[in-house]
């Protein structure tokens, strides 16, 4: 099939563009054309007038300004996809891209296409909206600023006037440092199950509720109790941020130096949590009390950085730690700085024979 008949309009401004939706009646607006096109040749939309925004070079733009991302609305997805900046400053947009159609269908489609076209299986609109993103739609009324929670108003039904159109995109940065990750499971991958802390009771309902309403499959999740200090604050929380399991993000040292400094009443019950220890070593150490319960923090903090970066990093990081203790006597420091030496001439020999063995059987 082929399009119903229409009339052709090619503005140069946003002045010109606002100018014609005054005017004329049973519009469509052109970005990338990828899903208006097959719309247009099946009539599942008859226009009398089809306006092109290609021409108007202030609808694409990325901009970063202090902890403000704008994008204009035509602004193409592969733009967006191989844009430094914004992989910069929404890293997560970027990949979310990459699940967007293909590189062909990118090299045209716009951002402000995508949002306007409101597909509920869209990437687009599900990342403006974790990054709470702001709106701008202009108007023969003058312009609107539209927080992305108000801006689907019901199926495939943006929260725009027949003589408005969207302009620009709005978002807000987050703070570094922050993890981010975008990945469909259920519809790439075929996953069923979700399992998370029991803080994220929510948002796995919600994934559930909207994979059955998109693609009518039985999800589910899994929670499990969330693990707490003894004072009630989140495992895994200090007051410098994070704990990161990976070593770029935090040495073996601090990561040590996290488990050290657990409160007395955690001690036992971390150990039980957080180690492989025989219950027998574990009960032996949950009965000292006193300044002795040091003994069992430390044991704690060698067995926990063990089991993550091995147990070389976690004999390095005990011996560091008590080089660092203002408590210890100048002779116990350098006992303990002579201990050091001797351990990384060992690893040093180590590497040589390892090396040497290598060749030799090569």
């Amino acid at each position: 099939m082929k399009p119903a008949p229409f009339k052709y309009h090619d503005p140069r401004s946003v002045q010109d563009l606002v100018g014609l939706l005054a005017s004329l009646e049973n519009t469509k607006l052109l970005a990338g054309g990828q899903s208006l096109g097959p719309m247009l040749n099946f009539r599942y939309v008859m226009p009398d007038h089809l306006i092109d925004l290609n021409r108007i070079p202030e609808l694409a733009y990325i901009r970063v300004e202090s902890d403000t991302l704008e994008i204009g609305a035509t602004t193409r997805q592969r733009t967006l996809e191989r844009s430094a900046e914004l992989r910069r400053a929404c890293p997560i947009m970027v990949e979310a891209l990459h699940s967007v159609g293909h590189i062909a269908t990118r090299n045209r489609g716009t951002i402000g296409g995508s949002l306007s076209h409101l597909d509920p299986a869209a990437e687009l609109p599900g990342v403006c909206a974790l990054h709470d993103a702001t709106l701008t739609a202009s108007g023969p009324q003058g312009t609107r600023r539209i927080a992305m929670a108000e801006w689907g108003m019901s199926f495939m039904t943006p929260n725009l006037a027949p003589d408005e159109v969207l302009t620009g995109i709005s978002l807000k940065t987050w703070r570094e440092p922050h993890g981010h990750a975008f990945v469909e499971l259920a519809r790439r991958y075929g996953c069923r199950l979700q399992t998370g802390g029991s803080d994220q009771w929510g948002n796995i309902v919600s994934g559930i509720d909207l994979g059955r309403r998109i693609a009518d499959v039985d999800l589910f999740g899994l929670t499990c109790p969330l693990i707490t200090t003894a004072s009630g604050a989140k495992m895994g929380k200090t007051a410098a941020g994070a704990v990161w399991l990976n070593a770029d993000r935090l040495s073996p040292y601090q990561y040590w130096q996290f488990w050290r400094n657990t409160e007395d009443a955690d001690v036992a019950r971390f150990l039980k949590l957080f180690t492989i220890l025989p219950m027998d070593e574990i009960r032996r150490l949950e009965k000292l009390a006193g300044s002795e319960i040091n003994e069992a923090k430390k044991v704690l903090a060698n067995e926990a950085t063990a089991l993550l970066h091995g147990r070389e990093a976690a004999d390095q990081a005990a011996v560091l730690s008590h080089l660092h203790n203002t408590e210890d006597s100048p002779q116990d420091k350098l006992t303990a700085r002579g201990w050091l030496g001797i351990h990384e001439l060992l690893l040093r020999m180590r590497a040589q024979i390892i090396k040497l063995a290598q060749s030799r059987f090569q």
